[in-house]
């Protein structure tokens, strides 16, 4: 699997680091998992962080994983966005600060 980062874990407001980290910990975890992707994007930066894979496989399934970390992005008044598109699949954190 190709890793293309763009950005920094600096470029990431403070406070939303440790939730930054909990979302790419749960979308690297559902690449392994579910997925076939060859290619993975993660862009990181003040107003979101978004990580995406090129390889959704058949259907996707109930995102327990997902619902967690969308309860810890509600705590902080931050906003998960889960996509697919084709064979895409984007997971966006946009911080509560960016949503004004």
């Amino acid at each position: 699997i190709i890793l293309n980062i763009h950005g920094d874990a600096l470029d990431v407001e403070p406070a939303q680091r440790e939730l930054a980290a909990w979302l790419v910990r749960e979308a690297t975890t559902n690449v392994l998992r579910h997925s076939d992707a060859t290619t993975v994007d993660l862009h990181l930066s003040a107003g979101e962080v978004r990580m995406s894979n090129d390889g959704v496989t058949g259907a996707v399934g109930k995102l327990s994983g997902l619902s967690a970390l969308r309860q810890r992005a509600d705590v902080s008044q931050s906003t998960l966005l889960v996509d697919r598109h084709e064979d895409h699949f984007t997971v966006r954190l946009i911080p509560e600060s960016s949503t004004r």
